[in-house]
């Protein structure tokens, strides 16, 4: 009787526990992952004192803080080369949407660009939800008008 009565209880266990598990939550969804994409424009505008080339940028970007987005720009003029850099604010939203933009970037002190070829490199590290950082980079010769 004891035998029986230890095959039946064993009988329904089994079951039991199989229940119990397909029912179980499913496991908590996985953050997604931050990205982000950076493009320059083909055409950057200069101030009317040529100091300063407004370099436009495109950035689409999810799931993440955003970030001041850096650029260069370089200009050779024969033998010389006029650089500059700047920063754009980070008033953009990283909600998947495209989004443009202008970073101001300033030639080097006693420097200025003129109106024609340049090449510029734009960069941004953006920081996800769970902290990991995702870069954009673009670099491309532009032309300053």
């Amino acid at each position: 009787m004891t035998r029986l009565l230890r095959i039946g209880l064993a009988a329904l266990a089994v079951p039991a526990t199989a229940a119990l598990l397909l029912q179980a939550p499913a496991p908590a969804a996985t953050t997604r992952q931050p990205s982000v994409v950076l493009k320059l424009s083909a055409r950057a505008h200069l101030s009317a004192d040529r100091k300063t080339a407004n370099v436009k940028v495109t950035i689409t970007c999810n799931n993440a803080k955003p970030a001041p987005i850096t650029a260069t720009v370089a200009q050779n003029r024969g033998s010389l080369t006029v650089h500059g850099h700047g920063a754009s604010g980070a008033g953009y939203k990283c909600n998947g949407r495209s989004q443009t933009g202008v970073v101001p970037v300033k030639a080097g002190p006693g420097q200025h660009f003129q109106p024609g070829g340049a090449s510029a490199t734009a960069d941004v590290t953006v920081t996800g939800s769970d902290g990991t950082p995702v870069s954009g980079h673009d670099a491309r010769d532009i032309v300053l008008k």
